[in-house]
Parts: structure tokens; sequence; C-alpha cells
């Protein structure tokens, strides 16, 4: 079994984020407990955990004769359903009792896992309406846990709430998302609300010594600030990469080389460095070919990302590289958009190839913008003058032009990028790069300035979009032929 299933914690006492342990074990030190639960966080944090634990807490069979045994005549008299009341010395599950086994194992018929990305339709919704209505068969609560609930539809929303706003006294609903903002006013109002934020090095660090001493492993405790900064801040992500190192290990003590062997992080954020210098200089060529070199060293772009990122904050604080303030900004914004699609890209390092052209390449744009600009304001200035008219006068016959001519290449390459751009802004940003474009024989033949350019732009799906979108803007080319300079 992976460690982070295997060593899932299951109490509250083994909840490793210090604010979240604090306010379940608040709740469940109360009087009442409340019909509805919003656990909102990051993934890798812990939620469905939570909310396993939280029900065997509620349900646990020692707990439930505590309760009987301490609720005093003071409290019955108060009115307050039973089923509510927990004894403030009474909330651990004791995972020992049939009931709380059956919940750990995921047998229990009584806790119901509702994935609302798969069901997220407003007829699941009406269905789960339904059968809330009926008592559970073994527990005193029955427990709906559904997550990701931000994938419902909106009328699928509506439909929750109005369970929410009159649940049956036998049932808790615990909703757990990766997006808040995503969850409508009327059911966040309805819902206890449990924030789940990144752990702390110390908080992440504890998660990770409960495995090391079950697994029996050396360590070198070094080594933790370096998982924290791998995982992002995920339990689910460090229980992952520790498990990875134990493999790799094979049985010797886990230490910062083991480390940088298995994640090359001492040479990531040297040539994180030196690509982060050539980005300065905008020398796309060193950068390119820095990043091609992280390639084929297996180096995982968002370590590199994220220490490029690290690195130009800082920067930005101090103003130490030289550029300004805007420029810096620009850098940042290319890179967040490059990290955010690393993970869905088919060649991992293109994301931060292109964000390396669309830099490099930005004043090259903005300088023949301007000089076609001054030089639209010089013809303009020369028709205005006589001598201009007197010229203009004078008949010269044009050569006919074909269809497939292209009057003014620079206009045509910059409606191809736009036209390009609106389906694919990859292609765009290595379109930007190309020197010049011109038809031959019904051909379009784009010139770029690097061979890795050319070959970019003639793959298939590249190719076959850029053809697509001349043909559009002129129906006599057929066929497109990229080259480098």
């Amino acid at each position: 079994m992976v460690y982070y299933r295997k060593y899932r914690p299951q109490t509250i006492a083994e909840l490793d984020l210090v604010d979240v342990r604090e306010k379940l074990t608040s709740i469940l030190s109360g009087k009442e407990i409340p019909h509805a639960f919003l656990f909102t966080g990051p993934r890798g944090l812990g939620k469905t955990s939570s909310a396993r634990i939280l029900a065997k807490a509620i349900n646990c069979e020692r707990n439930q004769e505590a309760r009987s045994t301490n609720q005093g005549k003071k409290e019955r008299e108060q009115n307050h359903d039973s089923r509510f009341m927990l004894h403030n010395s009474n909330f651990e599950p004791c995972n020992e009792c049939d009931i709380c086994t059956s919940i750990t194992e995921g047998s229990n018929i009584d806790i119901i896992e509702i994935d609302a990305a798969s069901n997220r339709g407003v007829d699941e919704i009406r269905s789960l309406r339904e059968k809330v209505k009926f008592s559970p068969s073994q527990l005193s609560k029955k427990v709906y846990i559904i997550d990701e609930v931000h994938m419902l539809t909106n009328e699928a929303f509506n439909a929750l709430l109005k369970t929410l706003e009159e649940p049956p006294s036998h049932v808790i609903f615990i909703l757990a998302t990766t997006e808040a903002h995503k969850i409508p006013q009327t059911i966040l109002s309805r819902a206890f609300s449990v924030k789940f934020e990144k752990p702390t090095l110390e908080e992440l660090s504890n998660s990770l010594k409960r495995i090391i001493k079950g697994e029996g492993l050396t360590i070198d405790e070094k080594i933790f600030p370096k998982i924290f900064e791998l995982s992002e801040g995920s339990f689910r992500d460090g229980a992952k990469i520790l498990e990875e190192l134990t493999l790799n290990s094979k049985g010797k003590k886990i230490d910062l080389e083991l480390l940088e062997k298995v994640y090359k992080t001492g040479s990531t954020t040297i040539q994180s460095a030196q690509l982060l210098e050539a980005l300065y200089k905008k020398d796309m060529n060193s950068c390119l070919k820095s990043i091609s070199e992280m390639a084929n060293e297996g180096i995982d772009f968002k370590i590199v990302i994220e220490q490029l990122v690290e690195k130009l904050r800082k920067d930005l604080i101090v103003n130490s590289s030289g550029l300004k303030t805007s420029e810096i900004k620009k850098i940042l914004e290319l890179l967040n958009e490059a990290y955010a699609s690393v993970k869905f890209a088919v060649v991992p390092q293109l994301p931060l190839e292109l964000a390396v052209v669309e830099w490099s390449i930005e004043d090259t744009n903005q300088e023949a913008g301007i000089k076609k600009q001054g030089k639209e304001k010089q013809e303009d200035k020369n028709l205005e003058s006589p001598t201009t008219i007197h010229q203009s006068s004078v008949f010269k016959p044009q050569p006919p032009t074909t269809s497939h001519q292209l009057p003014n290449t620079n206009d045509f390459l910059k409606r191809l990028i736009d036209e390009v751009h609106k389906k694919d802004k990859r292609v765009a940003a290595f379109l930007r790069s190309c020197k010049s474009a011109e038809v031959d024989s019904n051909i379009l033949i784009l010139e770029t300035p690097y061979s890795l350019h050319a070959e970019k732009l003639s793959k298939k799906e590249f190719s076959d979009l850029i053809l697509t979108s001349a043909n559009s803007l002129n129906s006599a080319i057929k066929k497109v032929e990229i080259k480098a300079q």
C-alpha cells in the first residue's frame, strides 16, 4: 500500500494541520454538531480524511455510550436533541468498534461518498434528496461526503440548497472543494466552514515523521525543507516523494545527496540561474539551448519555473536585475502562464520555450511597429508635397497581381499571426519570430531566425493550423513551408 494511504490520519489528534485539528476539536467538544460542513483548500491536505474522521467521531459506539452516560438532567431540560450531544472528553473515534472499523474500511452503507465531478447534475441531487429521508441502517447519523462540490451545476446547487435548509435530523453533510469561490453564497451561509491552508514546514515534517517511524526509515532531517518545496505544501505529494526516495535508497540512509540524484535539484538551481541571466539579456538562443539541455537531463520544468519566479520576485523587491519593474512584471506573467500549462503540455518544456520566445521577441515586434508607423507617416507627408503630386501624375504600368501574390508580406504575416492566435496562442508565439512570409506557386514560405522555431512550426498539428489560417486569408495558398535562415 502506498504511504499516503497507509498512513492516512485516523484520529483528530493525527491531523497535521493545527488549525483544522483545533476547530474540529472545538466542534466535537460542544453541545451541538452542525448539520452541514464545508471543507475548503488545495488538494492533498486531508479534506477527505478529515471528513471520515468526523464521521467516525460522531458515530463511534464508545462515544455514543459516553454521551448517554454523561447527559445530565440540566442538558435534558434544555430540550437538546440527544443525537447532537457530545461529552467534552469523548470526541475521538476509538477505531476499534465495528462502526469505526467499517467506516475506516469504507464498507459502512450509512457513509455515502459522492464525487460531484461525475455526479454533478440536478437528477443526481434530486435522487439524493429522496434517499436522505430514510433513517440510517447502522449509525446514529447518516453522513454524506460530497467531494469537489464546486462541480455541481446551478440547478443541482438549487436542489441541494432545499435539503440544507431543512435537513432531516439524522443526516450530516460534509462538502469538500478545492475552489471555494465557485460555491454559491446561499450554500456557504448554511454550512460550517473549515479552511484547510497549506501546511508549515513543521506540520509537513510531522506528517513525514509518522511515516518514517512506521517504516523504520533512516533519514537526514535536513531533507525536509527540500521535500516541502518539491511537494508545494501537499501532504499527499510529500508522502509520494518520501516513498520514491525510499525506493531509490535501497535500504540506505535518505539524505540530500540522494534527493539531488533523484530530483536533480542542485543542477536545476544552477541552470535556472543561468537561464535567468540569458532572459535578462533577451538572448533567446541561449535560453532555448539551456531549456533543451535541461529537457535532455529529465529535469522537472515545474521546479525550474518555480525557481525562476522566486528569483524574479526577489529581484523585483531589491531591483538588482537592471530591468524595469514593468519588464519583470511581464516575465512573471509569462512564467505564471507557462507554469499553469506544464501539467497539460505534450512536450514538458514547450510552455517555458513559448514564454522565452514571447519575451525575447517583444521588443523586436514593438520596434517593427514603430518603424512601420514612421514609414506610413513619411508616405503621408510625401503625398502632401507638390513634388510628390507631380510625380504621381506620371503613369507607370504595374505588373498584374495574381491571386497568390502578397502585396504586403509584413501586413499578411501580422494578419496571419492574429488569425492563428485566435485558435492557438502557442503557435502564434512561434510565428511572431518569423522574419518574412512570401508566396511562391501557391506555397506560403515562412522564414524563422532559428532552426528550433522551424522545427516546432513544421510539426503537423502546427503547420496544419497555419495552412488553414493562411488559406482563410488568401484562398490561393495550398501549402506551407517553414525554413530557418
